[in-house]
């Protein structure tokens, strides 16, 4: 055989050999500081795409097409107010995100990029960490979540692309460098829940124009979901959330009007939204999807401005072209799959009626909801003598001593059964 022919043909039979290899990404730390952890090798063969299950199981909310009036007593059955302790540490700017833990809350003060945990009955607790460059500090707070399996609380230090655990006395547990980038996460026994959005990952084709993550306690990828797209992902700067349900990681992807359950490495859709009898976004619109064509779509049939889910509720908060610029809820019972809506709301007695607007900020329990109230909305009620207000001795104790220094209040509202 001709020597140049032989040579060719060694050739192609490498290149054939290695299209055949798994491909493979080595992802290094990427904080400057942590240089005591090791890579993370990953390949093809080892992360899987999050499957499909249950689909026929999925219910649907239908979105009335405007709000209406309703009387909160069917709707809320009691309030319960608990003022944040104010001291000179723990001053409170803007709440991101409230986290039920147990016996505390852990609050995110995205104001500060600050972190803060208050008994359940407001008095301070202590804060994780200082901020700053040096050993345990933090430069960014940007998120946090609550590993039940270790009882420990996450610091995400995007900024300082690093993880702080801490326990809830506010004791550092250790640091640990991230891998790639993510902007919420959240711990489901062996798995964490990363959710990488639109961040650029792009030194790693595997993970990147994915939107979810699922890795084990070391970062390790082990599936991925909810691919987008290069054009999409540099036109379209909205983002989703997820938020921790007992053992589910509730996911929503926007573009497919669908909240869905992850578990392990499995997904599957637990209620798709309508506006309409038509998807308010073809399959067109998603590979894309800008955001301009995403206002649109959000004009001409509506819009989910937030949400938040209990073991028995899923609350929505709702703009739809009908209402205008006007915000309301929509609740739906996980149990009886009944609907109820409120933002319109009348006949008010208790003080919470009054304070009560269609957002939550928070998830109390099963069967009960946060709204961050500061003093001066519930101050005002205070000289108002033409409102019949139904005031308990503890409510009027709070609006006898609140100041408008003081923290934020949280006001639990507790639901009727429906």
């Amino acid at each position: 055989m001709d020597k140049k022919l032989f040579f060719m043909l060694l050739l192609l039979l490498g290149a054939v050999a290695c299209s055949k290899n798994p491909r493979t990404n080595v992802l290094h730390s990427l904080s400057e500081s942590q240089t005591n952890e090791s890579d993370i090798r990953i390949c093809t063969d080892s992360i899987i795409d999050l499957a499909t299950d249950r689909q026929e199981e999925c219910k649907t909310i239908r979105i009335p097409h405007k709000d209406r009036e309703s009387c909160l007593d069917t709707i809320v059955s009691s309030y319960t107010f608990v003022p944040l302790q104010t001291k000179e540490n723990c001053v409170v700017g803007q709440i991101e995100k409230i986290i039920v833990c147990p016996n505390c809350f852990c609050i995110l003060d995205r104001d500060n990029r600050n972190v803060f945990l208050f008994e359940l009955d407001g008095t301070f607790r202590c804060k994780l960490g200082e901020k700053g460059h040096g050993p345990g500090e933090h430069l960014d707070a940007w998120n946090i979540a609550y590993d039940n399996e270790k009882k420990e609380i996450i610091l995400l230090d995007l900024e300082g692309r690093k993880l702080m655990h801490y326990d809830l006395d506010g004791k550092l547990q250790h640091v640990e460098s991230i891998y790639y980038l993510f902007t919420a996460l959240e711990y489901q026994k062996d798995n964490m829940i990363l959710y990488t959005g639109t961040s650029y990952n792009d030194f790693s084709d595997i993970l990147d124009l994915s939107q979810l993550v699922i890795a084990d306690r070391k970062q390790v990828p082990r599936a991925v979901g909810f691919r987008t797209f290069e054009k999409a992902r540099n036109e379209f700067s909205f983002s989703s959330r997820m938020q921790k349900v007992g053992d589910e990681v509730i996911y929503d992807d926007m573009l497919s009007d669908t909240l869905w359950s992850i578990t392990g490495k499995r997904k599957y859709p637990l209620v798709a939204i309508s506006f309409d009898k038509s998807s308010r976004f073809t399959k067109e619109d998603k590979q894309h999807i800008s955001d301009r064509i995403f206002h649109d779509r959000e004009n001409r049939f509506g819009s989910i401005n937030n949400w938040r889910i209990s073991s028995n509720y899923i609350s929505l908060l709702v703009r739809t072209p009908d209402s205008g610029r006007r915000l309301f809820n929509v609740l739906y019972s996980r149990k009886s799959g009944k609907c109820r809506v409120f933002g319109n709301n009348i006949g008010q007695k208790r003080l919470g009626d009054y304070l009560m607007s269609a957002a939550f900020d928070g998830v109390y329990d099963s069967n009960s909801f946060i709204r961050i109230v500061e003093p001066m909305d519930i101050m005002r009620y205070k000289e108002n003598k033409r409102l019949n207000i139904e005031l308990d001795q503890k409510e009027q104790e709070m609006l006898e001593s609140l100041t408008l220094e003081d923290n934020p209040v949280l006001m639990i509202a507790r639901l009727t059964d429906f």
